[in-house]
């Protein structure tokens, strides 16, 4: 397992040692927009997410020592980042859930709607667990352990007040699913737009306040 021979971690720390300015927004979209191909975009946005991830839960990961993986460098393909946690090397596997039409529905009236159709909430439970099963589904680098799967809500509203009852509901149903998979250890639901762990599911149970792993 190789890390990436670009280092989106090079543009992360550029810009983020720059105070928020127009100007810094200007130049981060030149950036992006103009000097990036499409995976390389996609690498560090999900570089960017695992940061604000890292600085959201309380689990000691070391930002300095976080590193995107070369999918190509093993086969099966190593997870998305390898990073050290209290000590230790430890492997995230993020995946993004896309709500489609449903998240862009961002004003008062849209959302009482989703709140009183039924079929909305249905839509968005069934998008998570498509999102989650897909990604215990697949394999990775054997040696790739311990291994946490990042789930998480960027590109439109999670709904959560919406959704949480569901998964409420669902908790046993997703817990023996991690267990039969055995292919992640760990599974955090995280909401980038509000910096918040919605979930976080172990093969054991399901924690709101994670302390360690």
């Amino acid at each position: 397992m190789r890390p990436q021979k670009w280092s989106p971690r090079e543009v992360f720390d550029r810009f983020s040692r720059l105070p928020p300015s127009p100007m810094r927004s200007r130049a981060y979209r030149s950036v992006t927009q103009y000097l990036l191909n499409n995976e390389q975009r996609k690498g560090l946005r999900e570089f960017e997410v695992f940061m604000a991830f890292s600085y959201a839960v309380p689990l000691g990961i070391e930002s300095a020592d976080v590193d995107m993986l070369d999918p190509n460098s093993s086969s099966p393909p190593a997870p998305d980042i390898r990073c050290r946690l209290s000590g230790g090397t430890h492997f995230f596997e993020l995946a993004e859930v896309i709500q489609g039409n449903i998240a862009e529905a961002s004003s008062q009236k849209n959302r009482q709607a989703i709140w009183n159709t039924g079929k909305h909430v249905v839509a968005m439970w069934d998008t998570l667990w498509d999102t989650f099963t897909k990604k215990l589904g697949k394999h990775y680098e054997l040696s790739a352990r311990p291994r946490t799967l990042l789930l998480y809500y960027d590109r439109g509203d999670s709904y959560w007040e919406c959704l949480r009852p569901v998964v409420s509901e669902r908790t046993e149903e997703l817990r023996m699913a991690l267990l039969k998979a055995a292919t992640f250890e760990n599974v955090f639901l995280f909401d980038v737009r509000r910096q918040q762990i919605l979930e976080w599911f172990t093969t054991a149970s399901v924690i709101t306040e994670p302390q360690a792993l």
